[in-house]
């Protein structure tokens, strides 16, 4: 029997609520005005976001990017409640009644009727106590969890890097990339994590736009393969309250991947901690789309560090021609160096400090995540390692193996102790003041640049706890994955990065679709729908 409020919701909707939506190219922004205007109902939205995962998530392509949606009667009753509201002129924002994905990492209350498990069997049973602050934050404002995406198990944390599959969770599977599809089977259809899903589900059109996690690189190299914009905040200006942790204390932060900047801004302005933050993000947006590259100084890291040939010739050939391209429309570049940080990165010794970093706050802050758990009797590391090897079958079968991150962390240092609070300030120092600080300083640069797929692009960043931002830069000819351009900047450095954005979207902001889904080049306009 359907509900009072979704009943109430399709009766009042207007006639043109039948519409298709091209969910390929459709905005959020784009659905805002249309439901401003009632020209649709959240109700619709959600019922075409839903069926476009079940005609390609499990079936159809099989993109795996969605491990579970919420419950249908329960996410259309919300639907309902919102279009309710908003017919009787309480609209809460622009993200009021829009469809949103979050990663699996990211708690949601079991009244939304979907788990919280980083990917993994262990805790597929288990119940989170409350939301996430952010999903507080995005539920207060009148978005829509739709459902959780599918990730790298433990946000790639549980094994030695690259053993297992970059998308790949016992509970989701493998996800694949939507714009290279087939057989995993090369780095081409590697579609990146461990924000994979979130990344993939946008690009894919189950979403308009999808919250991710990143400690180094997971949302800015997973949106970068899926033509997203992606940004990770600053470290601590967004709550990583209710998110299952890797490094919260240096390296964490929950972050926003879209198909626009708009999106992109109205998202990261409705989860950040500052609640005038979003007005501000907005104002940097529509500067940088007003005045261009005019003025903005870029700093171009170092091409014999940061420009690695292994990340393949046509994406430096295209990387280099977008900032011509910049400094031809009025920006300022420079060519940047840090020769303590880049000395640094090549050196073990810094690598070894940044897991001590890592190794300290991951086992001490997952104990206590996990300790907040009820219906599991996972409650420590401890728990975990024994659950992986009791059901290794499912959990590291052949070619996904093994957790060897899982048992080293368990001696792990303190994050009390000295050892840890000198390979943190080894860390930080080189990449703040050896580093991104002092490149920003020396060469008088308002941001610094560097191919998202180029090594150590994004850990500068990480290790600093500093904001970076991707944007989709083109596709390589020989299989159509496509490949950004990365922007980052000093600490509560956003609005800077937002600015960037805008002026990108204005010059370069033509995006391509998916073919495989049938769609067509660009996002651009103000209707979206046919």
């Amino acid at each position: 029997m359907i509900s009072y409020l979704l009943l109430l919701s399709v009766l009042l909707a207007p006639v043109s609520a039948s519409l298709h939506l091209d969910l390929l190219t459709v905005t959020a922004e784009e659905l805002s005005f249309h439901l401003g205007i009632g020209h649709i109902s959240s109700v619709h939205l959600v019922e075409q976001y839903l069926a476009q995962i079940e005609a390609h998530n499990i079936n159809g392509l099989g993109l795996r990017a969605v491990i579970e949606t919420a419950p249908r009667r329960q996410v259309l009753d919300i639907a309902g409640q919102l279009d309710y509201e908003r017919r009787i002129g309480k609209s809460r924002g622009p993200l009021h009644g829009i469809p949103i994905l979050v990663k699996d990492n990211i708690a949601t209350h079991p009244e939304l009727g979907m788990r919280t498990t980083a990917g993994s069997l262990a805790l597929e049973y288990s119940l989170v106590q409350d939301d996430a602050v952010v999903i507080a934050k995005l539920r207060k404002a009148g978005a829509i969890i739709l459902g959780k995406t599918n990730m790298s198990e433990w946000a790639n944390i549980r094994g030695s890097f690259g053993m297992i599959p970059n998308g790949w969770s016992a509970r989701g599977g493998q996800t694949q990339s939507a714009y290279v599809t087939g057989p995993f089977n090369s780095s081409e259809r590697d579609p990146s994590g461990s924000s994979t899903g979130s990344a993939v589900g946008v690009s894919a059109g189950f979403a308009p736009l999808a919250l991710g996690t990143e400690t180094d690189g997971s949302i800015v190299i997973a949106a970068n393969r899926a033509a997203l914009y992606g940004i990770k905040a600053t470290v601590g200006a967004v709550s990583a309250v209710g998110v299952i942790p890797v490094a919260p204390k240096s390296m964490d932060s929950v972050g926003v991947m879209a198909k626009s900047t708009w999106d992109l801004t109205t998202g990261l302005g409705a989860i950040v901690n500052d609640e005038g933050a979003g007005s501000r993000y907005l104002e940097a947006l529509q500067r940088g789309i007003l005045t261009g590259w005019d003025g903005l100084k870029i700093g171009v890291m170092d091409r014999s560090v940061f420009w690695d040939p292994k990340t393949g010739e046509y994406i430096l050939e295209a990387s280099l021609a977008a900032i011509d391209k910049m400094q031809s429309l009025g920006a300022i570049v420079s060519n940047v160096t840090m020769p303590s940080a880049q000395k640094a990165l090549a050196s073990h010794k810094l690598w070894t400090k940044r897991l001590i970093v890592i190794q300290a706050e991951f086992k001490e802050s997952l104990d206590s995540y996990l300790h907040t758990l009820r219906n599991t009797s996972i409650h420590t590391l401890q728990d975990l390692i024994a659950f992986n090897l009791d059901f290794a079958a499912a959990e590291m079968p052949l070619g996904h193996c093994c957790q060897e991150f899982f048992i080293d962390a368990l001696s792990a240092h303190s994050t009390n102790s000295s050892t840890y609070r000198s390979a943190l300030n080894v860390t930080q120092s080189i990449a703040r003041d050896h580093g991104i600080d002092y490149a920003l300083r020396t060469y008088d640069v308002d941001v610094l640049v560097a191919p998202t797929e180029a090594p150590w692009s994004s850990t500068l960043a990480a290790m600093a706890g500093y904001p970076i931002a991707t944007v989709p830069l083109g596709y390589i000819n020989e299989s159509g994955r496509p490949f950004g351009l990365s922007f980052f900047t000093g600490a509560d450095g956003e609005e800077m990065l937002i600015r960037v954005l805008g002026a990108w979207e204005k010059e370069f902001g033509r995006r391509r679709v998916p073919s495989a889904l049938g769609g067509q080049a660009g996002v651009g306009g103000v209707a979206r729908l046919k």
